[in-house]
């Protein structure tokens, strides 16, 4: 609330003339600041939007078949094309791009998955892995390394209007609380 007061010549002005003097009654400003304060103490709620905005962004991703910053994912080899059942990439069971979840908290949030597998799509794998015996028809596969070349795709990450849209969440968060 802003209070005037207004002054004539003479009456404690140290201004010549006319003048008013504003006071400002700060109790609503000082509430204000204060859930501005508690909603900065936990971010959780922030932190869950940005968690479910990421997972639309990450879906879009595996749609396009493009890293963060708009690059397409490396092709599928020839080899690989002939053992699926379709030409998209990592979503042949789909087990991978639905197992993308976030976890919130009050200070960050972590966006992954619980797939062992998805290390090796998001930054690559050249290297001899251990293939376990295993049945493959009728036949015994016995146990034995071999050479595995997966190239980078990454699905996860941040980019520029990620991080602009972060900025935009945050301050609705920190807006929110002043109402």
């Amino acid at each position: 609330m802003v209070c005037l007061e207004n002054h004539q010549r003479g009456k404690e002005s140290v201004m010549t003339g006319a003048s008013i003097e504003i006071t400002i009654d700060d109790r609503e400003l000082l509430q204000r600041l204060d859930r501005m304060d508690a909603s900065l103490q936990d971010l959780r709620p922030a932190y869950k939007s940005i968690g479910e905005y990421m997972l639309r962004e990450t879906e879009l991703r595996f749609d396009a078949q493009k890293d963060p910053d708009g690059n397409p994912w490396e092709a599928l080899s020839a080899a690989t094309l002939l053992r699926k059942k379709h030409s998209k990439i990592l979503t042949e069971r789909a087990r991978l791009r639905g197992s993308i979840a976030y976890k919130a908290g009050s200070e960050s949030v972590r966006v992954g998955t619980n797939m062992v597998y998805g290390a090796a799509h998001q930054f690559g794998l050249d290297e001899d892995v251990q293939v376990a015996a295993h049945r493959r028809g009728k036949s015994v596969v016995t146990a034995h390394l071999r050479k595995a070349h997966i190239p980078a795709r990454p699905y996860l990450g941040v980019n520029d209007e990620n991080s602009r849209e972060f900025v935009e969440i945050l301050m609705e968060h920190i807006e929110g609380s002043n109402r």
